[in-house]
Order: C-alpha cells, then sequence, then structure tokens
C-alpha cells in the first residue's frame, strides 16, 4: 500500500471515530438537534420585590467632607421592574443629587444601569457635623404602585461635614 493511500485511510478512519464521537448516545444527550418547548424551562419575568438590590460601593466616608458634591456609588439590580429610581433621603426629606451616568432625566433620581449606579449628591447645603443617608431603590409595578425591598434594597451611608 501506497503512503497516500495509508495515509487517506488513516484520516477516513479518524473522521468516522470523530463522527461517532459526537452522535448522541441516548434519546436524552445534549448532543442532538431536537428542540424541545418545555414550559418547565422558561424564565419567570415576574417582577418580585425580594430580588430588588442596592449596595453600595462604600457605606461610610472619612475623614471630614470639604467639598460641595459626593459622590455615591454602586451595585444594584431591579428585578423585572419597568420603572425604578434610586433616591437619597436624610430625616425623611429627600436630597439634591444628580445621576452622573446621565440614565435619569429626572432631577434628583439616579438609575440602576448594567446593575451599577453612580450619582453625586450635593452636600454645600448640609451642616457641620455627622449625617446618615438613606439610598434607596424604588421600583414600581404595572398600576404604578410603588414596591419596596426594606431588606436588601437600600442601604445608609454615614459621613462627616
Amino acid at each position: 500500500m501506497k503512503a497516500s493511500n495509508l495515509k487517506f485511510v488513516v484520516m477516513t478512519s479518524f473522521l468516522g471515530l470523530a463522527m461517532a464521537a459526537c452522535s448522541p448516545m441516548s434519546d436524552n444527550s445534549l448532543l442532538s438537534d431536537k428542540k424541545d418547548d418545555n414550559s418547565s424551562l422558561t424564565v419567570d419575568k415576574t417582577p418580585k420585590a425580594e430580588e430588588l438590590y442596592l449596595k453600595l460601593d462604600t457605606a461610610s466616608i472619612g475623614p471630614a467632607v470639604t467639598g460641595t458634591k459626593l459622590e455615591v456609588s454602586g451595585e444594584c439590580y431591579t428585578s423585572t421592574y419597568g420603572k425604578h429610581r434610586i433616591i437619597a433621603r436624610e430625616n425623611g426629606f429627600q436630597l439634591v443629587i444628580t445621576d452622573v451616568t446621565a440614565a435619569s432625566v429626572v432631577a434628583n433620581e439616579a438609575q440602576c444601569r448594567n446593575g451599577r449606579f453612580n450619582f453625586s449628591l450635593n452636600v454645600s447645603g448640609m451642616g457641620a457635623g455627622g449625617h446618615s443617608v438613606r439610598v434607596s431603590l424604588e421600583a414600581y409595578d404595572g398600576l404604578s404602585a410603588l414596591v419596596l425591598n426594606e431588606n436588601q434594597g437600600a442601604a445608609v451611608l454615614n459621613f462627616t461635614r
């Protein structure tokens, strides 16, 4: 047998072996072309309050803040709620913030984008001393009712001015 014929036989055998290895071995093999539409495998897109999540990158800032703006950022998840906002409050009063990511066109609100938020907090009007600012993720359901997750959808930022 010539060397070129031997190469052909070896390559054909190897190709046959490779094709056999990629064939499904059973009816439930992952290597099949069978398309299932099993409703048990579909993703539930129902918004859930327990999935709302907000975490600050830094929860305490020190020493004393001396500028007029304080940048606040962190992680967030809005579940599948279509409308949401991130706001900052001190003693129940909403504070002046500016969304640094320019996702929000509404004054004093920020948005969660790609799992992150970033806003600038105006601290120029705040008095000297310690401050505790609550940063909250607020979502709205299809009926525009407010949805909150008090456990993991809010965080407290502490700083001294």
